[in-house]
């Protein structure tokens, strides 16, 4: 009763690939589909109302588009969803995955969740991000256990809603497992002589890191995913931020009854931003903080840690408009989650 539905083949899309010959180097989505079809039907003849997601491809939009087009002729029912996986950086040990590279603007994302969304909305089929995170392979030391990750992982979930999507998995779990499935090595223990502490409380990208003996404690990346479930149930809006300076982006919904909330990211190590916004009314703003973009802690949620039971706001900035324009300022490297008393024009 709590599966959702069988996805099989992780990351199919790779299996011809040199560094993992799971198949002939000839392998390609029709060999993929005619084998998945084997398996689907084997498993609805032993749990007929069996539902499957697919492909769950590692980085080819092709493949997603195409099961969308294929699968529901053949499976018209037991469709339940087009999925694939997404990192925006890797591996760990090349120098050139930075932390400003992290927080640089993707063209990729909107390009390739362009193409996706409209093929999933032709098959009337939902959109689901199953798999990714900062920077695949564990992640990297420094940066996807740092506070910048909060940062992305609020700004990527946030983005990936606006075109529809209706989920998004960030991997976790522990420095062991990801060792394991990698053939026996954590490319992230290279990068820093404290690596291995901090892969001893989880990988370097889990949001929630720690063992059922030490205990659990909340990583910067899940308060960037704390941060983006303010606007969860709303319905998103277009936003347009007119800013000079500061490396910032803004997602806004509007939600019935209530009033117009916005999340805004200054991206930016050394530019503060700030806004004013046409509107009349009250806001509470609610800050996500960091001592600075590398942190690994610090972090806070409106002045609260993530853990404490239950979690709640401890700190709420109060901000009513003057002559119908509020006025926000964030600091660098932050965030803010805003509540509006009424709709934004």
């Amino acid at each position: 009763s709590s599966l959702l539905y069988f996805q099989i083949g992780n990351e199919p899309d790779y299996y011809g690939q040199p560094n993992n010959r799971l198949r002939a180097p000839d392998w390609d989505f029709d060999r993929y589909f005619a084998q998945w079809l084997t398996f689907t039907h084997a498993i609805l003849k032993r749990v007929p109302h069996a539902q499957f997601g697919g492909p769950d491809a590692g980085s080819s939009v092709e493949w997603v588009v195409r099961f969308a087009q294929e699968a529901p002729k053949y499976l018209p029912g037991p469709i339940a969803a087009c999925t694939s996986h997404y990192y925006a950086e890797g591996p760990p040990d090349n120098p050139s995955v930075t932390v400003a590279r992290l927080l640089r603007p993707a063209p990729r994302v909107r390009r390739d969740m362009t193409r996706i969304m409209a093929a999933a909305n032709a098959a009337h089929l939902p959109y689901r991000m199953t798999e990714g995170n900062t920077c695949y392979r564990g992640g990297k030391p420094g940066m996807s256990n740092a506070f910048c990750s909060a940062l992305w992982s609020a700004g990527y979930m946030l983005e990936l809603a606006s075109f529809g999507c209706v989920g998004v998995n960030l991997h976790g779990g522990s420095a062991s497992a990801i060792r394991h499935s990698l053939g026996g090595h954590l490319p992230g223990l290279k990068v820093s002589s404290q690596a291995a502490e901090e892969a001893a409380q989880g990988s370097f990208y889990t949001p929630i890191a720690g063992s059922l003996r030490t205990g659990f404690t909340a990583r910067p990346v899940f308060y960037g995913m704390k941060l983006a479930m303010v606007l969860a149930g709303g319905h998103i809006r277009a936003v347009h931020l007119p800013v000079s300076g500061a490396r910032a982006t803004a997602y806004a919904a509007d939600f019935p009854g209530e009033g117009t909330r916005l999340v805004i990211l200054n991206k930016d190590a050394h530019e503060p931003l700030s806004l004013a916004l046409p509107a009349h009314g009250r806001a509470t703003l609610w800050r996500m903080l960091a001592p600075s973009l590398t942190a690994i802690s610090g972090v806070t949620l409106a002045g609260a840690t993530l853990g404490e039971h239950p979690w709640h706001p401890r700190h709420r900035q109060h901000i009513t408009s003057s002559h119908g324009t509020m006025k926000i300022a964030l600091p660098p490297a932050s965030a803010a989650a805003v509540f509006c008393n009424q709709h934004l024009a």
